[in-house]
């Protein structure tokens, strides 16, 4: 099964929903031309994303 995965903004938050399936999501910030990997969801739930 696939790993499924939405984004929902509400006043300025935004709330990251993972259906993990058995994978993972991963979070990634652009530092310059670089990627840097800031967070991995392996389980299902609604993760707080402070991004910025």
């Amino acid at each position: 099964m696939a790993t499924k995965q939405s984004i929902q903004r509400y006043m300025g938050q935004t709330m990251l929903i993972v259906k993990a399936n058995g994978g993972s999501v991963t979070v990634e910030k652009q530092a310059g031309e670089s990627w840097v990997v800031t967070d991995t969801f392996t389980a299902d739930g609604g993760y707080l994303l402070q991004l910025g």
